[in-house]
């Protein structure tokens, strides 16, 4: 139904005082927080449609002086891949045309993402190396040791070094033994108190 807007201004001013780069996050999510990849990649496939959202986002972003844009975008499946490149490719051109800079959130080992393609156009990847579980499936660590350091090196396969960025998961998940239900998502403080 449109571009929902959650804009920090005070913070925004405070990065911006401090000269530090500013990438507001566009996710695919609706208001309520759930993850919209089918309307997504519905939206970008018709081609006026996905032309559109990319001058919109230039637009805001313009509008806020920032540095450039940091894409969230999830819950896609394997057959978008060409679809989600394709806008990107345009994507990415109109922003740079206007010194604005693209990074993208992809996370481990999805083959929804074609991880070498969007490192070669995109300023820089954030790869999400957290949720190797996570709250809807089995109890265990969001990133166990191995699996944290397997998914770096298979990613710097696939991605220059330098564009790289790590995120690491800063909370943690709450399961109840015995329980189909999700686990209860929990901020670090939290889950240091257990």
């Amino acid at each position: 139904s449109g571009l929902i807007t959650h804009i920090n201004t005070s913070f925004e001013q405070y990065l911006v005082d401090n000269k530090k780069n500013v990438f507001p996050r566009f996710s695919n999510t609706d208001a309520d927080g759930v993850w919209r990849g089918e309307e997504f990649i519905r939206l970008i496939k018709n081609e006026s449609q996905g032309d559109c959202l990319i001058a919109g986002l230039k637009k805001s972003i313009q509008k806020n002086n920032v540095d450039g844009i940091n894409l969230d975008i999830e819950n896609l499946k394997p057959d978008d891949r060409e679809i989600l490149n394709d806008w990107l490719v345009k994507l990415v051109h109109s922003f740079h045309e206007n010194g604005l800079a693209v990074t993208i959130d992809l996370p481990v080992n999805d083959n929804a993402f074609d991880y070498e393609f969007i490192g070669t156009i995109v300023d820089r990847v954030v790869l999400m190396a957290y949720d190797e579980h996570y709250a809807g499936w089995l109890p265990g660590p969001i990133a166990s040791k191995e699996w944290f350091e397997n998914a770096i090196e298979e990613t710097l396969q696939k991605i220059p070094k330098h564009k790289l960025i790590v995120a690491l998961g800063n909370y943690a998940y709450d399961w109840t033994i015995g329980s189909d239900k999700p686990a209860k998502p929990m901020g670090f403080a939290d889950a240091m108190m257990l």
